[in-house]
Parts: structure tokens; sequence; C-alpha cells
């Protein structure tokens, strides 16, 4: 029998799988994801072989080594080695239930260093820069969470650090971006953002958005609709342009506590949903930029 330390040492581009594995044991490969290339693709034809991945939800992720036996179970992946994760260094993540992806993807630059920073709060106002460098103390393989995206270091040079977006919540098309988000209590989440607005796309840039939020969950067959209105202006930061118009379309009777709300930090405009405890409440959010102008 193979062990993990004799396996062929292999990695391989654009694999990512969705899997809904729960606790701390063995990846039971999903569907694979639009545009990437499935573990058994990839790896199918190198028999018994170990790569470096990363898998993540919404709120919990983990960087290790994996082991992969193609001719003995092609739907399965042992988390062999954990490295980092957002149970801390050398600890099985205990996943719970929920969306979760699986990704074959470097871990650092050496392939076993740990000790670089990683930055996973969900509260993070902006993606990475060139200076979330080594000085910061990032490094290659280090984790960027901002909004319903996940970045990657490929280079911590100083004052010239490259991330790479591994995935998103979100699709863009042209000035559309859709999102789907599910929540399973009462507390107040992110289900969509606005495109940032950045100084040097003019001055004094002033933005409309519409954005049409469903709500429904499946066991109850609830649902519930909102329109957004926001205005958005840059004056050295971000503001909201008078008040942002909430209207609720419809809701069934048991989606009366179900509720949108609007925030904004310096650099993006958020839209939360806010649910109920133990209900699986599947958020779609469809955004439309609607204008942008320039002032002075």
């Amino acid at each position: 029998m193979t062990t993990f330390a004799d396996a062929v040492a292999a990695t391989a581009d654009r694999v990512k799988v969705r899997t809904d594995t729960v606790g701390t044991g063995p990846v039971t490969l999903g569907a694979t994801e639009l545009l990437y290339q499935s573990m058994q693709l990839a790896f199918g034809g190198l028999g018994v072989c170990r790569s470096s991945y990363l898998m993540y939800s919404q709120t919990q992720w983990e960087t290790g080594f994996c082991f992969y036996d193609f001719d003995s179970d092609p739907l399965t992946v042992a988390r062999n080695v954990p490295m980092d994760g957002s149970s801390g260094t050398h600890t099985l993540v205990d996943f719970t239930a929920g969306d979760k992806y699986f990704v074959i993807s470097p871990i650092s630059s050496s392939g076993i260093n740990t000790g670089v920073r990683n930055n996973m709060d969900a509260g993070v106002d902006e993606p990475p820069t060139a200076n979330d460098d080594n000085t910061r103390g990032y490094g290659t393989g280090s984790l960027w969470r901002y909004g319903l995206q996940l970045w990657q270091c490929t280079s911590a040079a100083s004052s010239a650090a490259v991330w790479k977006l591994l995935s998103s919540g979100s699709v863009v098309d042209a000035d559309v971006k859709s999102t789907l988000v599910t929540t399973t209590d009462a507390t107040p989440t992110l289900i969509g953002d606005a495109f940032p607005i950045y100084p040097d796309i003019g001055s004094n840039p002033i933005r409309h958005f519409t954005a049409y939020v469903y709500a429904n969950e499946a066991a109850t067959g609830d649902t519930a609709a909102w329109r957004v209105e926001v205005g958005l202006a840059l004056d050295g930061s971000l503001i909201v342009v008078g008040t942002p118009e909430i209207t609720q379309i419809f809701a069934a009777a048991g989606a009366a506590a179900w509720a949108v709300t609007v925030d904004y930090t310096a650099s993006v405009m958020r839209l939360k949903g806010t649910g109920e405890v133990a209900k699986s409440i599947i958020w779609a959010v469809k955004l439309v930029h609607v204008f942008q102008i320039e002032l002075g």
C-alpha cells in the first residue's frame, strides 16, 4: 500500500470542486466549478499522488497537503497534513454544514512554510494591494478574504506584492453582478457588494446602483423580495447620497422576520441579509450599476 510519503508529489492548474464534507475527515468531491477541471481529470493518470490544497467556506478555511488515490477512490481526497486554517496551525478544521470548495493551490514558495500571515477577517474593507508585502508579514501562499472574494499572495516582494484572485461568490457581467449566499441564522450576512469606487476613476464620481434581492427557504417555500436604490459619491471617502431606499416587493407570512440592510466602508457598499435561526435561506442578488457621472 502506498503511503503519503511515498506518493507522487504533483500539482495542477484550475482544479476547483464543490464539497458538502463536514467535520475533520476526508473530502468527498462534488461538482466541478465552471471553467475549472476535476481532480479526476487533473490527477487520474498519475496513480497515487499528493498535493497542496485549500478548502474553504464563507466562514472557515484550511490549507495543507492531501493524498489522492484515483484508482482506489476517485471521489475522495484525504486531508493528511493540515498546515494552517481558521482553527490554527497544524489543526484540521471541523467544517460545518454549508457550501464549501476544494482547490488545488500552492501553500508557499517552499511548500512547507507556515509562518506567513493571513487576513481572513470578513470585515476587511478592501482587496490586497502591492504594499501588503513581506514587510507586513505576508508571504507566498498568504490568504486574504475580502467580502465574497478569496485572494492568495503569489509574490511578497517589498512594495511589489502580487495577489491572485482564487475565487469569488460573485459573477460580473459588464455592469451587472450576481451573487448567491445561504444563511442559517439571524446574523446580518454579506449577500452582495457594489463595485468599489477608487479615486483614480475620475474627479468626485457619483454612482447609482439598483439591487434586486430574492430570498427563499426550500423547506417551507417561504420567499420574499426587495428592491434597493443607492447613490454613492466619493469626496475623499465614500459616502451614501441621501438615504438608501429599500422597498419590500413581497413576502410570505413565514418570511416576515427577514430583512435587507445597506452599509458602506471607505471603499465599498455592501448589502446584508438577515434570516432566521435554524432556517436555511438562499439569498439571490442582482446588483446593477445604473450610471456614473464625474463632477468637478
